[in-house]
């Protein structure tokens, strides 16, 4: 997982609050993004799937949906 840009949008309780843009191998990693990062993800961030080019958003409840499907990034 790579972190390719981010923007501070707010402070939360005890982290800084990011809208962000993400590379990831294959969409197995998007599950995982929220537990490497040190900051709270916002609603509106996205993950660029390299192997298959997918894109995912993260929508307001924090959920990753695939943006050519609409299905959602279930975590395993």
């Amino acid at each position: 997982m790579t972190i390719l840009k981010e923007q501070l949008i707010g402070i939360g309780e005890d982290t800084a609050v990011c809208r962000m843009e993400f590379a990831v191998d294959n969409a197995e990693e998007i599950p995982l993004i929220a537990g490497t990062v040190p900051r709270t993800i916002a609603p509106g961030s996205i993950v660029w799937d390299i192997a298959t080019g997918e894109f995912y958003g993260m929508n307001s409840q924090g959920i990753w949906i695939n943006q050519s499907t609409g299905e959602a990034v279930v975590p395993e």
